[in-house]
Parts: C-alpha cells; sequence; structure tokens
C-alpha cells in the first residue's frame, strides 16, 4: 500500500514518505519491467486514513489534512471503509 504522505510529504515523517515513496517508485518500476508481458502492477493510495499513526501527529494536522480532504471528497477513510472496497 502507497500513501499521499509519500507524494506530498509532511513534515517529521521524512521516514515514512521515504517508505512510501519507495513503495510508489516500485509499483511504477515494476508496472514497466512487467508491462511487456501483459501484467499490470498498481498500488492502492487512498489518501488519509484515520489510524493510530494520526496520535503521533504534530497538533492541528489531522484537522488540516481533514479540511482539505473534505474540500476534494467525502473526508477522512478509516480501515473499516477500506475493507469494503
Amino acid at each position: 500500500m502507497s500513501s499521499q504522505g509519500g507524494i506530498l510529504g509532511v513534515p517529521n515523517y521524512g521516514a515514512y514518505a521515504a517508505a512510501k515513496g519507495g513503495v510508489a517508485a516500485l509499483t511504477r518500476a515494476a508496472a514497466a519491467e512487467y508491462a511487456s508481458e501483459g501484467i499490470r502492477i498498481n498500488a492502492v493510495s487512498p489518501g488519509a486514513v484515520e489510524t493510530e499513526l494520526w496520535a503521533h501527529a504534530p497538533v492541528g494536522l489531522l484537522e488540516q489534512v481533514a479540511a482539505n480532504i473534505v474540500s476534494h471528497c467525502s473526508g477522512l477513510g478509516n480501515p473499516m471503509t477500506l475493507l469494503k472496497r
């Protein structure tokens, strides 16, 4: 699973951004490598999902992210919602 955090970057989450950015890069490389064999490679990048990771986020970051998401879609996701898709 990839993450928007690997694309956008979040202050104080460099290791997380690097890991998720690596997932995105590996996905693109694998997709290019196996395309000639008719194999498609994708990564899921659901955006903000309300998990325990947010408990360690800088004060106000969750609200800032949620406000930005709400303007574009239905708001924060949660793990159970993702499982239903």
